[in-house]
């Protein structure tokens, strides 16, 4: 699934979150309250955040999920 997206957007970079990189995209979240405000009534916590990276619908498995941050080339935020 990541190199499918990665092969789609080849002008970003996509790199799966994982608990790794997980600060990386919590600073990104933390940045940008104002999206959570505006999507989800609500800003975000690193609670729920990692909680998503996890979460999966009835009858899916992990390999069936990507949670991915995509980024420009020269985006310095992430390792891009």
């Amino acid at each position: 699934m990541l190199k499918e997206l990665q092969k789609q957007l080849q002008s970003y970079v996509v790199e799966a979150i994982t608990e790794t990189n997980f600060p990386l995209a919590m600073a990104v979240y933390e940045a940008n309250q104002g999206f959570f405000r505006l999507t989800e009534g609500k800003e975000t916590t690193m609670e729920e955040s990692r909680r998503d990276i996890h979460a999966l619908p009835p009858g899916l498995h992990s390999e069936d999920k990507l949670y991915a941050g995509v980024c420009g080339k020269r985006d310095k935020w992430w390792r891009c």
